[in-house]
């Protein structure tokens, strides 16, 4: 679901993200409702004969699958890259799932900071959630190579070490 809705906003709102962002309210769910898409296709997955059911994101993918963590009980395990939900969505402190984070030090967002995830982070102990934290010297959407933060480095290192986080918690 989240692909398609990157395919649908860049085919709508071409030009530069900042107009993107102006504009996507109009073609963006709200986030209870990505949260039931995602538990949807968790369901589905199950149905097909899937034993577990993994979920990553990056942003406000990130964002929805750590609440997606502690919503959706069909998911096994999460790695959220540079995001974290409201408390409005979801309170991460009661995921009872292993969760991988992946965030930059350099990330200036409103809600990916290091202010920020340090909040995350004592929310998580606060919860006895079983996580892995990883931060990087890096700034937000370092693994978007279409992002001046890129770090081709880091992206490998990352995605990897998420990859590994799979394997072990969905095996």
């Amino acid at each position: 679901m989240f692909m398609f809705l990157l395919i649908f906003a860049r085919t709508v709102f071409p030009r530069t993200w900042q107009e993107l962002t102006a504009h996507s309210y109009f073609i963006l769910p709200s986030l209870s409702d990505a949260i039931k898409d995602i538990q949807g296709a968790a369901q589905y997955l199950i149905k097909q004969g899937c034993k577990k059911v993994g979920i990553t994101g990056f942003c406000m993918g990130g964002s929805l699958s750590l609440a997606a963590a502690a919503l959706v009980p069909e998911v096994s395990a999460a790695a959220p890259f540079y995001g974290i939900p409201p408390p409005s969505l979801a309170n991460v402190s009661t995921i009872k799932i292993p969760v991988q984070c992946h965030f930059g030090s350099q990330d200036v967002s409103n809600t990916a900071n290091p202010t920020e995830y340090g909040k995350l982070r004592d929310l998580l102990d606060a919860g006895g959630v079983d996580y892995e934290f990883y931060e990087y010297d890096a700034g937000h959407a370092f693994t978007n190579p279409n992002s001046a933060n890129y770090n081709k480095t880091i992206a490998e290192l990352s995605v990897g070490r998420m990859i590994d986080f799979m394997k072990k918690h969905l095996n």
